[in-house]
């Protein structure tokens, strides 16, 4: 007889900086303590209605409210513990709804829809890669440009052309102005030296190499791996560039400044791309 699998989804609100404490100290030890309930895991952050990291238990049906139970005791007494400080809500705030408290849990703010294992990987990614430092923007973007680097590397390794691969048509994309484009680009040249010598890194060297530059690069080279063989604009790759966007919690301008970001470092480079990178 089969079971039936739910999502149980749990928003933990507090400030972005502690975010790696929270991955590391919270997440993960309530993983470890659950293991045997939890078959799969999603992570997102995010800042829709403050700054938070939503996640989704997949864990069989009759163990769904145990396992909310369990999240809620475990994340309100580790807030208790750890009492991170807060910021205060500056007004006018975004949108219509005031932001949700800081070193809360809440529920019911997102709908689990389908179960996905690429989602469940790139989480213990994301765990691996941010849960050791302080968590900010700028973290989020320089996560973010390894990461569509190395989709881009594998593309090129594995002889896919890069003509027609256009990340922008997969989100539609508001072309920025001109005055926004300059206002982009010139916060490339701010972090021009920087952004090229990470580029050069993953583009050019040997990907054994490549895949020991982090202790999460490797996994995430075999999450890039195609599930057939076919064109650059594949269904694997459109959805790696979704889980990116939204795991990360990348917004119209992020996506825009990654795309200045790529397609200037690789063209700095000499690493033939395409015309758009996200």
């Amino acid at each position: 007889m089969t079971t039936d699998i739910v999502g149980v989804s749990v928003s933990l609100f507090c400030v972005k900086r502690h975010f790696h404490h929270l991955l590391k100290k919270g997440v993960e030890v309530f993983l470890e303590r659950h293991m045997s309930q939890v078959h799969d895991l999603e992570i997102r952050l995010s800042d829709i209605r403050g700054e938070h990291i939503l996640l989704v238990l997949w864990c069989d049906n009759q163990q769904a409210r145990t396992i909310a139970k369990n999240a809620d005791l475990f994340f309100k007494d580790f807030f208790i513990s750890y009492n991170f400080t807060v910021d205060e809500i500056v007004l006018p705030v975004p949108g219509i709804f005031m932001p949700f408290p800081a070193n809360t849990v809440r529920y019911g703010l997102h709908i689990a829809k389908d179960r996905d294992p690429l989602r469940t990987k790139f989480s213990a990614i994301l765990i691996e890669a941010m849960g050791s430092n302080e968590i900010d923007d700028e973290s989020i973007i320089t996560f973010a440009f390894y990461l569509y680097l190395g989709m881009i590397r594998k593309r090129r390794i594995v002889h896919f052309s890069h003509r027609n691969y256009n990340y922008a048509a997969v989100h539609q994309l508001t072309k920025p102005s001109v005055k926004h484009e300059e206002d982009l680009f010139n916060e490339y040249l701010l972090q021009e030296d920087l952004l090229v010598e990470i580029a050069r890194e993953v583009m050019l060297s040997d990907e054994i190499i490549v895949a020991k530059s982090t202790s999460w690069m490797g996994a995430w080279l075999a999450l890039c791996e195609p599930l057939t063989i076919g064109s650059p604009e594949t269904a694997h790759d459109s959805h790696l560039v979704q889980i990116i966007n939204e795991q990360v919690g990348l917004g119209e301008e992020s996506k825009m400044l990654l795309n200045c970001f790529l397609n200037n470092a690789l063209a700095a480079c000499q690493v033939n791309h395409g015309d758009q990178c996200l």
